[in-house]
């Protein structure tokens, strides 16, 4: 008799005890993250990664309604996306990067031919461009990519510019514009030099917090239209459906039209660069030694 008040008394306790405790917080859940946080921590990555690896395919895009003359009256389409200083485009294609142990960075195309190695540093680079039937600068690409290759100051300034965040399924998305200095100008003495208008990110993170993908979009304007239209009082009337319009009366920078843009699509991962990369970082390294 003893023994079961005694059985009844430690369930009833065990009841009391259960019934006072508070309940279990749910686990917190990828909705109530705080995006700053989540975006944070995704752009730290890459940063303090040992072997980082960038991947970057660049992509040219040419002006949203067809350059100059185009558009719904038809006729001839000219754009102007980059400088007319010389005959040679802007590379396109992917590439790799990867950093040295002085803080330089190694860019290499994926391909050979038409391709080139790059050495990117504080007191100027190594070029080594190569091509097949067709020719290429890299002045873009060591103003535009060069930059987005320095992992601390991309971070600052995607932090800064306090991105619109959306969720995808598991994975985050954080979009919107940011600081045109987060590239190099291209701009020189000759007036049909293109300058950044804008420059805009989409950031992709995963369900685990890893930054998966950045695409930065470098959007340019159009210094021939410009001149047409009347920019720096010159002004040349053309007919036609396509002509430009005229020129603001107030605001100069209404002046601005927008011309081509590049983007680039950018990974990072924590691996060992390509044979190719390596390949070319010993003779960096050579010819170092040999000053």
């Amino acid at each position: 008799m003893q023994r079961i008040h005694l059985a009844f008394l430690a369930i009833v306790a065990v009841a009391v005890a259960q019934e006072s405790d508070p309940p279990a917080s749910p686990p917190p859940t990828a909705e109530k993250k705080d995006p700053n946080l989540v975006l944070s921590v995704a752009l730290r990555g890459p940063q303090t990664a040992t072997n980082l690896v960038v991947t970057a395919k660049v992509k040219h895009e040419p002006p949203k309604d067809g350059g100059m003359f185009g558009g719904a009256g038809g006729g001839a389409v000219i754009t102007v996306q980059r400088s007319m200083g010389g005959s040679a485009e802007p590379f396109e294609g992917t590439v790799e990067a990867c950093r040295m142990p002085d803080g330089s960075r190694i860019v290499v195309s994926k391909t050979p031919l038409p391709g080139f190695e790059l050495h990117l540093s504080d007191d100027g680079a190594i070029e080594r461009t190569t091509f097949a039937d067709e020719r290429f600068s890299l002045d873009q690409l060591k103003a535009e990519l060069g930059p987005l290759l320095d992992t601390g100051a991309l971070a600052r300034r995607l932090l800064a510019a306090k991105l619109a965040s959306r969720r995808e399924g598991a994975k985050w998305v954080f979009q919107g514009d940011v600081a045109k200095d987060i590239v190099r100008p291209t701009v020189g003495v000759n007036p049909m030099n293109a300058r950044v208008l804008k420059v805009g990110a989409k950031l992709t993170v995963s369900e685990k917090g890893r930054l998966e993908q950045a695409a930065i979009t470098v959007t340019r304007n159009d210094p021939l239209r410009e001149i047409m239209r009347g920019r720096g009082g010159m002004r040349i009337q053309l007919g036609g459906a396509g002509a430009p319009p005229p020129p603001p009366e107030d605001d100069d920078k209404k002046h601005d039209i927008e011309g081509g843009s590049t983007t680039y699509t950018l990974t990072f991962e924590e691996k060992q660069p390509s044979e190719r990369v390596r390949a070319f970082q010993r003779e960096v390294a050579r010819l170092r030694e040999s000053r």
